[in-house]
């Protein structure tokens, strides 16, 4: 008997009782995931410029609908979660310091997390976990906007930036672009979101 594909199967195991996610198994090298996950302000909603996707597929480059992608930023010691604004199809469990989305129909699943800085800036790029369906991930940097995590992104999140620019350090919350330094180009990003209005607040932190 020829196998089913895997939406094919997903397609049946959705009407059987008790489903709860896929039963095809995500594959780390043809999963479409990004370099980085930039936590961004909010204005009554998760700033757009925050936005990252990622495309689950399995080994045969088949997408994975209902797959579950964990973001886990317990590591990432300069990095605070907000908990009162949440893109859709996402949950923030402040507990444990991680983001959850669930992949739609075509396999992606789109994250725009809220947050800020906290405590000394790292100098490690790889302090997060990614994951769907407990399949490993490649690990994203990550960078923050609000980096005082007061009254969202304003000039002295920007004068912070700048000053991790010229730190002589490599502090990846200010590698916006996730190449691996902190540049003009970085600088350039900060202030794009500074002027595009979508990040005048604040989130509300997790809990320490």
């Amino acid at each position: 008997m020829r196998a089913l594909p895997c939406f094919a199967l997903v397609a049946i195991l959705a009407t059987s009782e008790g489903f709860a996610k896929t039963a095809c198994v995500p594959s780390r090298t043809l999963t479409t995931a990004p370099r980085g996950v930039s936590l961004v302000g909010q204005s009554g909603m998760p700033d757009i410029a925050g936005t990252v996707t990622y495309v689950v597929r399995d080994a045969a480059g088949i997408v994975v609908p209902g797959s579950i992608v964990w973001l886990d930023l317990s590591r990432c010691a300069d990095v605070r979660l907000a908990s009162d604004a949440v893109a859709p199809n996402t949950i923030v469990d402040c507990s444990r310091r991680s983001v959850q989305g669930v992949a739609d129909v075509s396999g992606t699943v789109t994250f725009r997390i809220v947050g800020s800085g906290g405590g000394a800036p790292r100098t490690d790029p790889t302090c997060a976990s990614a994951y769907a369906d407990g399949v490993p991930l490649p690990a994203p940097i990550v960078s923050v906007y609000d980096l005082d995590g007061m009254n969202g992104v304003n000039g002295i999140d920007l004068s912070i930036a700048t000053c991790d620019l010229f730190s002589g350090q490599y502090r990846p919350r200010c590698d916006y672009d996730a190449d691996g330094d902190v540049d003009g180009i970085d600088i350039g990003l900060m202030a794009r979101v500074l002027y595009g209005g979508g990040s005048q607040a604040s989130g509300l932190p997790c809990p320490p």
